[in-house]
């Protein structure tokens, strides 16, 4: 899965972000009131549940990481 959910009021579905403005949560974050309490409280652009995981496992053995993922749904969309 390469798709995120946005939670800056910018982005819309189709738009590509690329971390670090990609906060990784560990449950489906599915309100927009959600979404807008993490942008604000992590400085973050957009929401994934993968890329934290993955991205330490790459620094665990020296292999470079970037996350892209494409919006899915915008920071209004529940």
């Amino acid at each position: 899965d390469n798709f995120c959910g946005a939670l800056a009021p910018t982005l819309r579905v189709g738009d590509i972000v690329t971390s670090p403005r990609i906060f990784t949560a560990t449950h489906l974050i599915s309100t927009p009131q959600e979404k807008q309490r993490l942008a604000a409280l992590h400085d973050a652009d957009a929401v994934d549940m993968e890329s934290a995981a993955i991205a330490a496992v790459c620094e665990e053995r020296g292999v470079a990481f970037q996350a892209v993922r494409a919006v899915s749904d915008t920071v209004d969309t529940a």
